[in-house]
């Protein structure tokens, strides 16, 4: 989850190898006018990695207290890190990070922590991902994609967006795209909300529980996963249900703006 009022029962009772990491802040990217992508490099590989839908908390010591952001990429166990930062007024890390160059500056990344992740990679799955939402999905079709293409899944991916400057999937998803098995289906659909009449958008316009019927066909028996604002998960998960879908086969993930 990407909300600075996540909490781990347990974070306060850590084993040693389980502490938070330094780590280098090694790159900082505008992908849309209001989402960072922010690459990390533990100066430690997490012992034990970390599973794609989890997240950790980062905090710039002195600076931002400590705010909670999903992994954006699949472990590769050589401490490299993505996250996706939406910047808004008051939100401190997305802030801090405009401020100046951030690159070279230090900050502190916590263990992985949460269970919003794959209940069974080997089974068709969809998702509906809004804004910074797309982050655990990212981290979970990449792993999916590095399995033997034999078990990889049917999948399709809708991606709710402000406008066409807001859709930011595109440049992430292509080396998942080319690494997923011929014959397996992989799709990515997008719903924009408000881009302006006339325009080139060929695509869906409004919101995802509009053009249920259309994004869910095929799928009726997949497992779904739903992240990103509450407003937007909860009205997903309540359409699903009333569509038939099975309450145990909905994973969600709710995003609440860090504020300070």
């Amino acid at each position: 989850s990407a909300s600075d009022v996540c909490s781990d029962p347990l974070y306060g009772r850590l084993a040693p190898e389980d502490a938070d990491i330094d780590a280098t802040i090694s790159r900082v990217d505008w992908v849309t006018p209001l989402v960072l992508a922010v690459e990390i490099e533990l100066d430690h590989p997490h012992p034990n990695g970390y599973t794609g839908g989890q997240y950790a908390r980062l905090e710039v010591p002195a600076a931002v207290p400590a705010r909670c952001f999903s992994f954006a990429s699949a472990c590769r166990g050589d401490g490299r890190l993505r996250f996706f930062i939406r910047v808004f007024p008051g939100g401190r890390l997305g802030e801090w990070l405009t401020n100046a160059d951030r690159t070279g500056e230090r900050l502190r990344v916590s263990r992985p922590l949460g269970h919003f992740v794959l209940r069974n990679a080997h089974r068709p799955a969809l998702f509906f991902a809004g804004g910074t939402g797309l982050a655990p999905v990212l981290a979970m079709l990449e792993e999916v994609a590095s399995l033997p293409a034999a078990q990889h899944p049917s999948v399709r991916v809708v991606f709710a967006a402000r406008d066409q400057q807001h859709l930011f999937h595109r440049r992430f998803v292509e080396s998942i795209v080319d690494r997923w098995a011929i014959g397996t289906s992989i799709e990515f659909v997008s719903v924009l909300s408000q881009e302006p009449r006339p325009s080139a958008w060929n695509g869906l316009r409004g919101h995802f529980f509009e053009h249920l019927g259309l994004l869910t066909a095929g799928f009726e028996n997949a497992d779904a996963y739903l992240c990103g604002p509450p407003g937007l998960v909860d009205a997903m998960k309540f359409y699903l249900v009333k569509r038939g879908y099975d309450p145990a086969r909905i994973s969600a993930d709710r995003f609440l703006p860090s504020l300070s």
